[in-house]
């Protein structure tokens, strides 16, 4: 056994003993945290009514909250791993048991999710969702005749708003919207996908509106065979709550953790963090 394999070996014995000490352990106050945390999840909930009223665009937070239903335990979601696409994906998509959820985080690589939507359709051989963003899958554009080709149920929403959003909102907030490479004003333009998708011969919707998505999601989900939707969101649309970083004396601070924009009020807050 080399080197990697016997450190694979001691990390999964490690992880079972670990379960059976903390299964044994008693927590004295694991109920009232639970309990707490109970709490604050239905005192800030992650999708507001308010999303869906709005009628103008499709709100990602609805898009994901809408899937989160329709999606079944036989399913797999893999989201791209940068921006809105991933970022609003893992913090509202309400996984159930069964459920096959897959995301790269941490690296935050622009691209991930069309090639990684693939091989987690071939292996797991069940529908699969891909939520990626249209700057992020022209880094594997070519990736879309594998689509075609290997004919999988792979359902590709396409989070559309026009160039690279996170790098929008950060010139916006920390560059008085001095814009460079992020959009079509600095110099950014990214082709149609629906030129995209039937160049590839691939199945084609557009979601421009929260009724567009209440009304075509069914037709898209069941279509038999891989699907691309291009989903149309604001240019300027930011993840909350999130961390935050602002500007004081010509310096940027980033606060805690915990201190995730929407900020609360201090007293509200201290208070929450004297539990």
């Amino acid at each position: 056994m080399d080197i990697e394999l016997k450190i694979q070996a001691n990390a999964y014995d490690f992880l079972e003993i670990l379960n059976k000490k903390i299964q044994n352990m008693h927590f004295e106050k694991k109920e009232e945290w639970l309990n707490f945390c109970s709490y604050l999840k239905n005192k800030y909930p992650i999708i507001l009514e308010e999303y869906y009223k709005e009628k103008d665009y499709v709100n990602p937070y609805v898009l994901i909250d809408v899937l989160s239903k329709k999606l079944t335990e036989n399913d797999a979601i893999i989201p791209g791993s940068s921006g809105v696409c991933s970022e609003i994906t893992m913090q509202s998509f309400k996984i159930k048991k069964g459920q096959r959820v897959y995301n790269n985080e941490g690296f935050g690589s622009m691209g991930f999710g069309l090639p990684a939507s693939i091989a987690g359709a071939i292996a797991l051989n069940r529908r699969t969702v891909c939520i990626t963003g249209d700057g992020g899958i022209q880094m594997n554009i070519q990736e879309l005749e594998t689509l075609r080709r290997l004919n999988l149920n792979l359902k590709c929403f396409v989070l559309d708003n026009n160039g690279y959003g996170s790098i929008v909102n950060t010139q916006n907030n920390y560059f008085n919207g001095n814009y460079v490479g992020s959009n079509e004003e600095s110099g950014l333009t990214l082709p149609s996908m629906e030129k995209l998708a039937n160049a590839y011969d691939l199945k084609f919707y557009e979601l421009k509106t929260n009724d567009d998505l209440i009304k075509k999601i069914d037709e898209i989900l069941e279509y038999n065979g891989p699907v691309i939707c291009n989903v149309k969101i604001p240019q300027t649309f930011t993840t909350m709550p999130r961390t935050k970083s602002k500007v004081e004396n010509d310096k940027i601070i980033t606060l805690p953790m915990e201190d995730l924009w929407p900020y609360l009020n201090r007293e509200e807050f201290n208070k929450i963090m004297e539990f």
